[in-house]
C-alpha cells in the first residue's frame, strides 16, 4: 500500500467514524509512507476498539479500499441505534453524526460497560 492509498482509505472512514472526520486533511504534506501507514493503523485500531468495525471488516477495507457504514449489529452504532437515534440521517438533530465527539464518547462508555458486564 502506498502513502496515497493509505490517505485515501483514511478519507473513506470520514463520515462513518466521527472522531476520524478530517484526519486525512491534518496529515503533514511532507509525511512519509511509513507515517501514513501508522496513521491508518491507529485509525483502524481505534475504530475497531470502539466497536465500529470488526477485524474482518477492517481487513477487507485494507484489501479492497471499500469502506461501508458501521453495522447496526455491534459497537457504537448499536448503542446509538438502541438509544433511538437515526443513523440514516446525519443532519437530524441528535443523530449519530451530528452530535460528534461527545455522543461518541457516551456511546463508547455505554458499550464498554456492556462488554465488562458480559453483555457483548
Amino acid at each position: 500500500m502506498t502513502r496515497e492509498d493509505a490517505l485515501a482509505l483514511l478519507r473513506r472512514y470520514e463520515g462513518f467514524v466521527p472522531f476520524l472526520d478530517g484526519i486525512a486533511g491534518r496529515f503533514p504534506s511532507d509525511g512519509s509512507e511509513r507515517k501514513a501507514m501508522r496513521w491508518l493503523g491507529y485509525a483502524q485500531g481505534a475504530a475497531h476498539a470502539l466497536g465500529y468495525y470488526t477485524l474482518d471488516e477492517i481487513k477487507a477495507h485494507s484489501r479492497t479500499g471499500i469502506v461501508h457504514a458501521p453495522s447496526r449489529a455491534s459497537g457504537v452504532a448499536k448503542a446509538y441505534d438502541d438509544a433511538g437515534n437515526d443513523l440514516d440521517d446525519p443532519l437530524q438533530g441528535g443523530g449519530m453524526w451530528a452530535d460528534g465527539a461527545r455522543s461518541a464518547l457516551i456511546a463508547c462508555r455505554q458499550r464498554m460497560a456492556e462488554i465488562l458486564r458480559g453483555e457483548s
